[in-house]
């Protein structure tokens, strides 16, 4: 065996990687930092610089302690984060409910008002983040403008190359029909 081969064979014994331990990571970290955000203000640089140290471990992890990943099948094409979008979504609508919660009935400013008033104010509060939520969802593009602009010319080049297909036996359609209009006349 040559050191080339031996290299291929160490590989394939390594596990595969599998994305999924990473996504409920971030998960979790990104619940974190946006369900108590107004109690702890500073977590989301907390968060950044966990990420900056962990983007190094993962790299490490990803090059060096698991299995190259295979040719991804080119007929499916994978559109964003999957089942993590519906995830990080719901996680983002508890965040808006929980941060207004924890707004109107544990700090002070709003202590002088009477207890129905303050669950008007948390009901107010909670429509407006989650319509604040609903807006910035639906102002992401489900998918990124270069891939929509990539697929839409693969779609052009099938259909190009189909036309290109059937132009002889158009072609020879309509020879085959201005003769038989000839003899018919």
């Amino acid at each position: 065996m040559c050191i080339r081969d031996r290299d291929v064979v160490e590989q394939l014994a390594l596990p595969a990687y599998d994305p999924f331990d990473d996504y409920l990571e971030l998960t979790v970290q990104f619940g974190n930092v946006l369900l108590f955000a107004t109690v702890l203000p500073i977590a989301p640089i907390f968060a950044l610089c966990n990420n900056v140290q962990e983007i190094r471990a993962d790299a490490h992890k990803v090059l060096t302690l698991s299995r190259r990943p295979a040719q991804p099948d080119t007929t499916r094409h994978v559109h964003g984060i999957g089942a993590w979008r519906g995830a990080f979504l719901a996680v983002t609508l508890v965040a808006a409910v929980t941060n207004v919660a924890l707004l109107v009935f544990t700090l002070g400013w709003l202590r002088h008002l009477s207890p129905a008033a303050r669950l008007v104010a948390f009901l107010a509060g909670e429509q407006l983040a989650l319509c604040a939520v609903a807006l910035v969802v639906l102002a992401q593009p489900r998918l990124p403008e270069d891939v929509a602009t990539r697929l839409a010319s693969a779609v052009l080049a099938q259909q190009r190359a189909l036309l290109d297909m059937a132009a002889p036996v158009g072609a020879a359609l309509r020879a085959r029909h201005v003769a038989v209009c000839r003899v018919q006349a």
